[in-house]
């Protein structure tokens, strides 16, 4: 249409016909704040710019201008560049805002003073402002991965029954985020980027029974470790350090650095947190001590600087009674 091209609906061969109905977001405050923002900037700078102070940075140019002393430097610092980015899309759909010139710089029009002043709202496709995590964060979100290949399998199984793309139920990202959270109720589910009310009905009861049971499993394998262990993953869970946790439950940080490695070996925590957990433990040692076992291992295991340790201590012990 676009082209004026004459086409046929396609009905079942693009995103946008197999993805169903879509799920709308009112962002009429954000675009209020998008909208602020280009006027308190004199209209004189480009989409980056204008995100850059709706974001609270502080960079040069920003700084250089004063805008960092605007009232609306830093009110969307909530929202990512590409979420921003999605606002400012559909403020140009809407004709609230046009590009001028060869600096693309960004003014209003009087369809943007109607948003400003509530007489317009502005609507925008709800999966717009999901926002694809880095390969850190993904990382750091990966679950165990039985956990998420059974929700693979499930979404697997309805994507064939309905014959359409399995990312059309749910992208991975989603499903990482379910595998890592497991909701327990359609509050939680819908709170789980990427879920909207019509995804929660259609899908919403199979994905939640299926959280149900992996979740039973997974506490009666954590009994199996003990209430102590218990106690300490929940610890973990809450975002607390190794110091955090012995000072909490008094107890020796050997004995909590003991759970930790048991709760990783059962698998209950990835080793990315267990190295989280432990590596301000190595920090703590003195550095002259750091330094020398860091030099030995150059040549050396540990089980065998361990040992000649052991046995010098023993030998030095004996020598000062003599």
């Amino acid at each position: 249409n676009y082209f004026d091209d004459d086409i046929q609906m396609c009905e079942k061969v693009c995103d946008n016909c197999l993805g169903g109905e879509k799920e709308y977001k009112d962002i009429t405050i954000e675009a209020q704040k998008f909208l602020s923002t280009i006027l308190r900037c004199e209209e004189r700078f480009g989409q980056t710019y204008i995100i850059d102070v709706l974001r609270g940075s502080n960079a040069q140019r920003i700084l250089d201008f004063g805008h960092d002393k605007l009232s609306v430097h830093g009110i969307g610092a909530d929202m990512s560049k590409e979420q921003w980015g999605a606002v400012c899309d559909a403020l140009l759909d809407e004709d609230a805002v046009q590009i001028d010139g060869e600096y693309r710089t960004l003014k209003i029009t009087n369809i943007a003073k109607e948003i400003l002043t509530k007489k317009r709202t502005i609507k925008i496709d709800a999966s717009n402002l999901v926002t694809q995590k880095s390969y850190k964060e993904y990382k750091t979100e990966t679950p165990k991965s039985e956990s998420f290949e059974t929700f693979r399998e499930l979404r697997t199984k309805l994507s064939k029954e309905e014959g359409v793309p399995p990312y059309i139920i749910f992208s991975d990202k989603t499903l990482l985020e379910i595998s890592n959270t497991l909701p327990s109720s359609k509050e939680e589910f819908l709170n789980i980027s990427g879920v909207g009310e019509m995804k929660l009905e259609k899908y919403g009861e199979v994905f939640l029974e299926l959280c149900k049971s992996l979740k039973d499993a997974g506490e009666k394998e954590i009994k199996m470790l003990g209430k102590t262990y218990i106690e300490t993953l929940d610890l973990i869970n809450m975002g607390k350090s190794i110091k955090e946790i012995y000072e909490t439950r008094e107890l020796k940080d050997q004995t909590i650095a003991n759970h930790v490695a048991a709760l990783y070996e059962n698998k209950y925590i990835d080793k990315e947190v267990k190295n989280k957990l432990f590596a301000p433990l190595i920090d703590e040692f003195p550095q002259d001590i750091k330094s020398w076992i860091e030099e030995g291992l150059k040549n050396h295991q540990l089980s065998d600087l361990r040992q000649n340790l052991t046995k010098f201590s023993y030998l030095f012990d004996e020598l000062d009674k003599s």
